[in-house]
């Protein structure tokens, strides 16, 4: 309001100045045109001053010749001149008459004397038009009138001269007031001018400028819903818009693709998180800079605990040296490489086998990131290692079939002359006197038994019973397992150390297999001594023992063979019953042994554990159920 009171003032004393500086010029104008139609009067008042002194001076010549008896051709042309004047001077009289009449300066009593003027110079005409000798008589008698006329014509002059001059010296006044008025004018546009122009103009500029700058705020803040005002100006508040549309429509553009890859982003991201596979990215010098959620199901952690060096996820598998060169290749080369496996540890040491799939991102030619996911295979190499161990298993059968087979028939072979060297051998004894002979005979029956014995164990061994089994005494498992491998150990100076406790429950089994895990038990423990000690050794030796124990109501037997050999290292430890490993050469075992052993007492519904101090002793308990619900049939118990 405090702008817009001066302004208005100022607006209000222009406009009021230039109606009166208009109305001036106007009036000026008039007076300007007034001034020159009495000027056009003066012009007639001269010329019938002039035609009036010519028709005087004709009446006086007139009146002379008339006293010198003038010939009437003379009269009649001298009449006729005065005719002429008299009708000139009739006629100006009238034209001034008519102008007169237009002319609102000039005074009453000057007009009365014009039309007098002009009334006179008719009569006059007329009487010299029908008489000459008596118009010149009238016009003598009139002389006066004339003379009078005459001067008042001058009067009229001289009246009209002051007019033209007041009205000159009027339109000088008001041209000087015209002046000032637009002096004054100038100079209140020129201190007012600017004032309005900054007050207006400012309002003009911060107007739009103002709504310009909320559309500004409106594309920082997102909200490019409302259009850019001032577009349709063509100045520089016009360019200004222009360019904040431009700026508004890159900030739509710019959200219509942020939302879009927004979009995208969660897509990928659900993908990525809902993914049964692992996804990551490192460095060269292989820093993780980014892994999936998955690594609570792989690795037990969350995903920033995983970051750092990925290989320090690699346990000591071989399989990680060849995996680490696979990528080392990739890196110097930026080409993909097939896929490879590695074995990788959690924080909580669960090991896991994944297939790693992986691409080398380049720049330049040179690599500057790997991103590749990771499978997760160890149930498949599991299933495949399953797979490997029961054909073993099953090859291992058909061996141990072919040669039960072949046991069977050398055993049947060599039992019939075994026994007729057993008989002969008695009857030397009964019919000999010499006490030497007869200790040589009994020796022979004696050494025969301890064959047949034997015999009888390779064909207990051998038969392919795996069907069927019966309650069954463990000493008499252990003896029979000894009687196969007993001398093996004796020849390696091995003691054997059995505690087998009178009065053990039978157990529901199928003795066949047991005794094949007391082989391997035994085996395993000569090959671990013979290791430790070459010669004979008090500590050369093998411990059997078997015990009854209450484990949660229910009753057990644990066999435990122990041995003081080298010992199983605690990085191997957890991996010894896994098929196919062995600490042996190829050409002396196959690694199913303990394998095959702790599938067997499994399926007893039994525990094969082991503990091991490297270079002190090893022990492997084998504990069964008294009671492990199989028929003698060997279905299993209804409960």
């Amino acid at each position: 309001m405090r702008v817009l009171l001066p302004t208005l003032f100022v607006v209000i004393g222009m406009v009021c100045g230039t109606a009166v500086s208009i109305q001036t010029l106007f009036v000026q104008r008039h007076q300007l045109l007034v001034s020159s139609q009495l000027a056009q009067k003066l012009s007639l008042i001269d010329e019938i001053v002039i035609a009036s002194k010519e028709a005087e001076g004709q009446i006086y010549r007139i009146a002379m010749l008339g006293a010198m008896q003038l010939s009437p051709d003379d009269a009649t042309e001298l009449v006729a001149d005065l005719q002429i004047n008299l009708v000139t001077m009739t006629i100006l009289a009238g034209e001034i008459q008519r102008q007169f009449e237009d002319v609102a300066a000039v005074p009453p009593e000057l007009r009365e004397r014009v039309t007098q003027y002009k009334q006179v110079a008719e009569q006059a005409a007329a009487v010299v038009l029908e008489n000459p000798t008596l118009g010149v008589m009238f016009i003598r008698s009139s002389e006066e009138s004339f003379e009078a006329l005459t001067d008042t014509l001058s009067a009229v002059r001289a009246s009209s001269e002051s007019a033209i001059a007041a009205l000159e010296r009027s339109s000088e006044i008001r041209t000087q007031k015209t002046l000032w008025i637009l002096v004054s004018i100038v100079l209140a546009l020129a201190i007012g001018g600017p004032i309005v122009a900054i007050v207006t103009g400012t309002r003009w500029l911060t107007r739009p400028l103002l709504a310009l700058s909320s559309s500004v705020i409106g594309v920082a803040t997102g909200n490019l819903d409302h259009s850019v005002p001032e577009l349709s100006r063509t100045d520089e508040i016009g360019k200004i818009a222009a360019a904040v549309d431009i700026l508004r429509r890159g900030a739509i553009e710019k959200r219509e693709v942020d939302e879009a890859l927004k979009d995208s982003e969660t897509r990928l991201r659900n993908i990525v998180n809902n993914a049964t596979n692992l996804f990551y990215s490192h460095t060269p010098d292989h820093q993780l800079i980014y892994i999936s959620p998955q690594t609570r199901e792989f690795f037990d952690c969350e995903p920033e605990e995983a970051l750092g060096l990925w290989t320090n996820l690699a346990t000591d598998h071989p399989i990680n040296a060849v995996g680490v060169e696979i990528t080392e290749q990739a890196i110097r080369t930026g080409v993909r490489q097939p896929p490879y496996e590695l074995e990788l540890a959690g924080k909580k040491g669960r090991k896991i086998r994944v297939e790693v799939r992986e691409m080398p991102v380049t720049h330049n030619g040179k690599t500057e990131v790997i991103v590749g996911s990771l499978t997760d295979i160890t149930a498949r190499k599991k299933a495949e290692e399953d797979q490997r161990s029961i054909e073993a298993q099953l090859r291992q059968g058909q061996r141990l079939e072919s040669l039960g087979v072949m046991a069977s028939g050398v055993a049947h072979e060599i039992n019939n002359p075994l026994m007729g060297m057993i008989n002969y051998a008695d009857l030397i004894a009964d019919r000999v006197q010499d006490a030497k002979l007869r200790e040589f005979a009994t020796g022979i029956m004696s050494e025969g038994q301890r064959v047949a014995t034997i015999v009888r164990s390779l064909l207990s061994f051998s038969r392919q019973d795996s069907e069927e089994h019966s309650p069954a005494r463990l000493i008499d498992i252990i003896d029979a397992s000894l009687t196969l491998v007993g001398s093996l150990l004796r020849k390696d100076q091995i003691i054997i150390q059995c505690d087998i406790p009178e009065g053990l429950p039978l157990v529901k089994c199928r003795g066949q297999q047991i005794q094949q895990v007391m082989i391997n038990l035994l085996t395993n423990a000569r090959a671990a001594l013979n290791e430790r000690y070459t010669d004979y050794d008090e500590n050369k030796l093998v411990r059997i023992t078997s015990r009854l124990t209450d484990i949660s109501g229910a009753s057990w037997i644990r066999t435990t063979v122990e041995d003081h050999g080298v010992g199983i290292p605690e990085k191997i430890a957890h991996k010894i019953f896994d098929p196919f490993f062995s600490t042996k050469s190829r050409h002396e075992g196959t690694g199913l042994g303990l394998s095959i052993s702790y599938g067997i007492v499994q399926e007893h519904h039994g525990e094969l554990t082991v503990e091991s101090v490297p270079g002190e002793y090893t022990r492997f308990h084998m504990d069964l159920l008294v009671d492990n619900g199989w028929t003698h049939n060997g279905a299993k118990a209804e409960e």
